[in-house]
């Protein structure tokens, strides 16, 4: 089972990476989704943002190799993000986006819930 921890605190860093590094007008429609085997994915709200983020990939390539070490680069993918079905207070089934914002607040939140909670032995167990 891969550290899933130190994998939150890599993805929240790629984060803040990322937003430093694209244009703010961009930046609420963008957010780090995953980073394995030097593939980072990128995940947008919606098609309409791909291709201005595409005209932005050697920027933010260049800047995560070189300012923020990310080394391992090889490749960044961009991926939009399904719509997901979810039920409103009344119980009936919607569709909605979760937005890039929802995303990254979602992964520091379980990151402070492992650090309150001490759950860092029981994430990095088998390392």
């Amino acid at each position: 089972m891969p550290n899933i921890y130190e994998h939150i605190k890599l993805l929240l860093a790629l984060q803040t990476h990322l937003d430093a590094c694209i244009p703010d007008a961009l930046a609420p429609y963008c957010f780090v989704a995953n980073f394995s085997q030097g593939c980072l994915t990128i995940g947008v709200s919606d098609a309409n943002w791909i291709m201005p983020l595409r005209y932005e990939l050697p920027n933010i390539r260049d800047y995560l190799r070189q300012k923020a070490k990310v080394v391992s680069l090889t490749s960044i993918q961009l991926k939009v993000q399904p719509k997901l079905l979810m039920l409103n207070k009344k119980g009936v089934v919607t569709n909605k986006k979760l937005g890039s914002i929802t995303a990254v607040n979602s992964l520091r939140k379980i990151h402070k819930i492992i650090e309150d909670a001490n759950l860092k032995p029981i994430t990095t167990k088998g390392k």
